[in-house]
């Protein structure tokens, strides 16, 4: 929905939930609302036009669905 072309990347890398697994977040953020990056907060408050997404995936995930 973006408009970038398909990557092998994009098919295999994401999120998943499992709340009692420390190795994933449990949750999405693209980077937007860290109050801790300039950046961030200048594109949130309109002073900024474009921002760099910052995905926060779990890592490839082909591996962890059941068939």
């Amino acid at each position: 929905m973006l408009g970038f072309e398909p990557t092998r990347a994009g098919q295999v890398v994401g999120w998943r939930y499992e709340p009692e697994e420390s190795n994933c977040d449990g949750y999405v953020s693209f980077g937007i609302y860290n109050a801790n990056r300039e950046t961030a907060r200048d594109f949130v408050n309109g002073y900024e036009r474009s921002i760099l997404l910052d995905f926060n995936v779990d890592g490839p995930i082909l591996d962890t669905l059941d068939d």
